[in-house]
């Protein structure tokens, strides 16, 4: 399948097609802490935070993916808004990567000084019928959910 899509990160836009075949991540984080379902949390927007250090008790990133419950053909788009913010102390890099389906599209590695976030805008086009897995990762943290294609 080939899937076209477009992403706007902090003012920057990037346009993708690709057959879903791409790696996603670096392998640069080798960190397996990842944050599950939050019970409190809906499909349309939740938060999901990560301690990259076990042995402190403060989370450094936070991640809120605020993704389309389903979307007709017709339509032509899924899009996403992504937001990460740095709830740390130090500087972070960390490249935000989404998956749909058999798309996987790393979209920008920000930079964010302490309190700082950012927001990332994915659209995809072209998918696949059916009830589709996405997941967004953003160095340990990871958002998972479902988006329905009519």
């Amino acid at each position: 399948m080939i899937a076209g899509g477009f992403a706007l990160v902090a003012g920057d836009a990037i346009t993708a097609v690709g057959t879903g075949d791409e790696a996603v991540g670096d392998g640069a984080d080798t960190n397996s802490n990842e944050s599950g379902p939050d019970a409190e949390g809906s499909d349309e927007e939740s938060a999901h935070e990560a301690v990259d250090n076990p042995d402190t008790a403060a989370p450094t990133l936070e991640l809120s993916v605020s993704p389309p419950e389903s979307v007709a053909t017709s339509e032509g788009r899924a899009e996403f808004l992504i937001t990460v913010a740095n709830c740390g102390e130090e500087t972070r890099s960390v490249p935000i990567a989404l998956e749909v389906g058999c798309v996987e599209d790393e979209l920008e590695t920000p930079s964010l000084a302490p309190g700082e976030r950012t927001d990332a805008y994915a659209s995809y086009t072209d998918l696949d019928s059916g009830a589709l897995e996405w997941s967004v990762a953003v160095g340990t943290v990871c958002e998972r959910g479902t988006l329905t294609v009519t």
